[in-house]
């Protein structure tokens, strides 16, 4: 089904947000819906994640255990558990995996170990999604069925509740190179609640995107490439209303550089600095609004290009300090 590429990369995104640093595998451990299920112990690996708050003079004021992750050998995230200063687990989320290696469940919970969401996916025997559901701690489940219509060159999934009655729908629209052009809400009665409508180039990269909300525009946003790199983005109320544009630098190697948004309707400037190792690894990453700077991010890899050591400084608008800390990275096999 065609619009299993969207649900996938949906999946996808979720599961490698924290770890794009090229921290190497990450924690995890299989579950059943309420326990864990420890894997044998040669297929797991761990990432030990400590962070140190510091003063200003960049001396420790206090050091403790912040994540523990696991993964299998094939470097699949089994558990993420996250820990405050005083060595409680705060946040976990577990998942398992299906024959075609996709994500089968994820399990959420929270400090007290109580449930706040899982989510279950099932295929047919192509290994493609065909179903997937949302359980929430209070009882409520919401289930999507995915399915072919006869609207053409579409998707459709119905949205279930935990009582067997259609809530909803979500439909997609794909062009000639199943490209998704346009994505819609709609209530149980077909209303349209929300719409987001996509124009492609010739190279099949996003031109414009427009999101709809009740049938009034939300919010435009127009891309704009050169060499095949996205160099400015526009975001807009309306196609004459600028919100904000943020124009892209990159060095040599394609590498972004500097990012520079200018906020139209509070004249705020922001702009963002990277700087990269010989391995194509950043080693620094810094902000500033106005000419203040208010984010500092330095970071060491190990010779397999694993995140070792992090040094992050943020500050508020106002000068005051939201974190001042290093965070350390441990590999365990």
């Amino acid at each position: 089904m065609r619009i299993i590429f969207f649900e996938k990369l949906i999946l996808l995104t979720l599961l490698f947000i924290t770890l794009n640093k090229n921290i190497g595998p990450k924690p995890h451990c299989c579950v059943a819906a309420d326990r864990y299920i420890p894997l044998p112990r040669y297929t797991m690996k761990e990432i030990i994640i400590t962070k140190a708050e510091l003063n200003l003079n960049k001396e420790i004021d206090r050091k403790f255990l912040h994540k523990k992750i696991t993964v299998d050998h094939m470097d699949r995230v089994l558990d993420e558990t996250e820990y405050n200063f005083k060595g409680d687990a705060i946040h976990r989320i577990t998942y398992r995996y299906s024959t075609f290696d996709n994500i089968s469940e994820t399990i959420e919970f929270d400090a007290s170990n109580n449930l706040i969401e899982r989510q279950l996916y099932s295929e047919d025997e192509n290994g493609e999604i065909t179903s997937s559901t949302t359980e929430y701690g209070n009882g409520a489940k919401t289930t999507k069925k995915f399915q072919f219509t006869d609207l053409g060159n579409a998707d459709k999934a119905t949205l279930i509740d935990e009582n067997g009655n259609v809530i909803g729908y979500e439909t997609y629209i794909l062009d000639s190179d199943e490209r998704i052009v346009s994505e819609f809400e709609s209530d149980e009665n077909h209303n349209e609640l929300s719409r987001i409508d996509r124009k492609f180039n010739d190279s099949g990269e996003i031109l414009r995107e427009t999101h709809f909300s009740e049938g009034e525009i939300d919010e435009i946003t127009s891309n704009h490439y050169r060499n095949g790199q996205l160099v400015k983005i526009q975001r807009s109320k309306n196609l004459e209303s600028i919100v904000s544009t943020e124009v892209r630098e990159f060095d040599s190697k394609n590498r972004i550089i500097k990012r520079t948004t200018n906020y139209h309707e509070y004249s705020d400037v922001e702009i963002e600095f990277s700087e990269y190792d010989n391995n194509d690894n950043v080693v620094s990453n810094m902000v500033e609004v106005n000419g203040r700077m208010i984010f500092t991010n330095v970071c060491k890899y190990d010779k397999e290009n694993r995140l070792l050591e992090e040094y992050i400084m943020e500050l508020n608008l106002n000068g005051s300090i939201n974190a001042h800390e290093r965070v350390f990275y441990a590999y365990k096999d």
